[in-house]
């Protein structure tokens, strides 16, 4: 079997120093010499493989919900408002193309009052997300976008640039390690190991480091109800 994954980071009220940060990648495959379904003697090991890298870049999202008492006021306030996220961004020098605006709304906005559902007026929100190569600019992105009007910081991921190069090599490390297992196994029978008839990889258990931000999503439709 093989499961790879990067453990999420909580996002905190305060920096992490970029030095406590790490990542690290697991592989695990399945080999066996014969599948269950053959009549012939058969051995079925696990091969494990840890690789612990450092991360290089984060992964910022950003939603941004701005009010207004019509659409056009919730509107032109919430354009300035995420102006003025991308501006920050591009002073703290994240590339352009690094930085993506998605899922745009601009919706009535509602309330219950004493049991009754009350219009209060209007809202426009924005999703941001960007990329930093640099971990040392974590705390100054952090206090900059946290001063940012109708700015919520939905999740920071740390990642590595290389993630499927180092994916790639764990999956050959835990089938030759696996490999190895067998041919013990089979040298304490006196006995040896043919070529592999069979190799499985596992489905990752839980999702990888960018399913932090998950939790948002219920947060936005409480929101909007």
């Amino acid at each position: 079997m093989s499961r790879t994954t990067l453990p999420p980071h909580p996002v905190h009220n305060k920096p992490v120093k970029p030095k406590l940060l790490a990542a690290c990648l697991a592989a695990f495959f399945w080999v066996s010499a014969q599948a269950e379904h053959f009549q012939q003697p058969h051995i079925t090991v696990y091969g494990t493989t840890t690789t612990e890298v450092v991360p290089d870049l984060m992964r910022w999202r950003l939603y941004l919900r701005t009010n207004g008492k019509t659409a056009s006021q919730a509107a032109d306030a919430h354009h300035q408002n995420v102006s003025a996220v991308l501006a920050f961004l591009r002073q703290q020098k994240i590339a352009e193309k690094k930085i993506q605006t998605s899922q745009l709304q601009l919706a009535e906005d509602w309330e219950y009052t004493g049991g009754r559902r009350v219009k209060k007026g209007y809202y426009a929100a924005t999703v941001v997300s960007f990329e930093s190569p640099s971990l040392e600019n974590y705390p100054s992105l952090w206090k900059g976008l946290s001063q940012l009007p109708s700015v919520s910081i939905e999740g920071v991921m740390f990642d590595v640039s290389n993630r499927i190069q180092i994916q790639e090599n764990t999956r050959i490390q835990a089938l030759l390690a696996a490999k190895k297992k067998a041919e013990r196994l089979a040298a304490a029978l006196e006995t040896r190991i043919g070529q592999p008839l069979l190799i499985e990889e596992e489905a990752s258990r839980r999702d990888d480091v960018r399913t932090s931000i998950a939790f948002s999503a219920q947060h936005r439709a409480a929101e909007s109800e």
